[in-house]
């Protein structure tokens, strides 16, 4: 898989709080740091957000040869038959009826709180007076 080599350029000082938080959760902690993440969509979408600042460079994986030892050769009479366990495990995920009937409905509504009415000011009452006479 691509990898993403993402440096921290420039301070995240007189920007919002959560994009201080994003340049953190990409794993910088000072500035001029490189770091590099595996590109995936939710790391383009942080590298995106602070895009201003850091500096993102791609990088290109080198295929792996693909090495076989002596040991690795055809032994499959074990992966052939599945064990008791394993069909025990399917038959029990199998069943999700049983979890659906478990679960209760809520009994009682929530009601929302009454509010006191709301208190008029002590010189509103003086001032109504005055102006009307």
């Amino acid at each position: 898989m691509n990898k993403l080599r993402i440096t921290w350029k420039k301070s995240a000082i007189g920007y919002r709080r959560d994009q201080g938080a994003t340049i953190k959760s990409l794993g910088l902690r000072r500035l001029h740091q490189t770091v590099e993440r595996e590109d995936t969509p939710v790391v383009r979408g942080m590298v995106l957000k602070v895009r201003h600042l850091v500096n993102v460079i791609e990088l290109q994986d080198e295929p792996q040869p693909v090495r076989r030892r002596a040991s690795q050769t055809k032994k499959t009479t074990l992966e052939e038959k599945p064990s008791e366990a394993a069909l025990f495990a399917k038959d029990a995920v199998s069943e999700p009826e049983a979890i659906e009937d478990a679960v209760e409905e809520p009994t009682a509504a929530v009601t929302p709180r009454k509010r006191s009415p709301r208190k008029k000011a002590p010189f509103a009452d003086a001032n109504q007076d005055t102006t009307t006479k």
